[in-house]
């Protein structure tokens, strides 16, 4: 039977590192994520100058913002984790992975964030979800893209 070759939305997971720990992560998978976006951006830095008839950009600092939706579950210990940490300003350990982190040949990126932000809809015909918007936190350790062996 022929596999596709291309990765759909549906195939990527988002994970949570339940032991905190960068160098030995215990990757929990946040099996009730609903869309995932990752950024990649660098600031746009702007040279203009007298005489110049056209302007020059540069390419400043790279960002790395991440958003993500959950489908809200009382009691889901993830769930209650990410919440809590929002709650304590506490860095998180999260990694986008375009599929089984534990699956020959994923690419995978893990990162220190901060949960910047949390807000949970309530809307009369839809489930709750909560959506978390992140940024990577001021910590030692840089994001970092892997291939699972």
């Amino acid at each position: 039977m022929a596999t596709r070759d291309a990765t759909i939305g549906q195939d990527h997971k988002l994970y949570y590192d339940s032991a905190g720990s960068w160098s030995l992560p215990t990757w929990v998978e946040l099996t009730r994520v609903i869309n995932v976006e990752p950024g990649d951006e660098r600031e746009d830095i702007e040279i203009a100058y007298r005489g110049a008839d056209i302007k020059r950009h540069v390419a400043g600092q790279r960002d790395m913002p991440l958003e993500f939706a959950i489908a809200f579950k009382k009691g889901d210990t993830s769930i209650d984790a990410l919440i809590a940490a929002y709650k304590a300003k506490t860095i998180v350990h999260l990694a986008d992975a375009d599929g089984a982190i534990a699956t020959s040949g994923t690419l995978y990126t893990h990162f220190e964030l901060e949960l910047l932000s949390m807000a949970k809809p309530e809307n009369l015909n839809e489930g709750d979800e909560l959506t978390f918007t992140a940024a990577i936190a001021d910590t030692s350790n840089d994001p970092v893209e892997v291939t699972a062996p």
